[in-house]
């Protein structure tokens, strides 16, 4: 009896043929495996530039305070919610204490908001996203100023 090349002898399982591919890997295998390829990095100019407008920003932060706040109480509640959170007494710091925080989160704000936008570009989330999520910041800030404004009523 001649040896028949195309099966393999049974051992366990069914018989396969050796003219039959293997089967494909599982899709979740094959996406990891398309995941996995490395992308090329971004150029440097089209990560940094958000820092850099961040410390121009940062520079000129009293003047916008000012502006802002000739504006009305909610402009600058809103773009600078962090300044104003500093200098609030529920916190339990001293004047001079409050005051001094309040001027380095003044100067601060817009350069760190600066990083974590570079962080997200680098991270390739979109710039959509990007300033959605720190204007979502802000507005839980400005949330949080509202809420310790309130009078409080039993």
């Amino acid at each position: 009896m001649p040896d028949d090349q195309r099966t393999i002898p049974i051992t366990k399982g069914r018989p396969h043929l050796v003219t039959q591919r293997p089967p494909p890997p599982p899709l979740a295998d094959r996406r990891f495996r398309e995941r996995r390829k490395p992308v090329p990095p971004l150029p440097w100019e089209k990560i940094v530039w958000p820092l850099l407008v961040g410390l121009c920003l940062g520079f000129l932060a009293p003047e916008a305070l000012y502006v802002a706040n000739r504006l009305g109480p909610w402009a600058a509640k809103l773009l600078f919610p962090f300044t104003l959170l500093a200098a609030r007494p529920e916190f339990g710091y001293g004047a001079s204490v409050a005051k001094v925080l309040s001027a380095i989160a003044l100067y601060l704000q817009f350069p760190l908001e600066g990083a974590l936008a570079m962080l997200n570009l680098r991270r390739r989330i979109p710039l959509g996203q990007t300033v959605s999520r720190l204007a979502l910041l802000h507005i839980a800030a400005a949330g949080m100023l509202w809420l310790l404004e309130r009078p409080h009523v039993r």
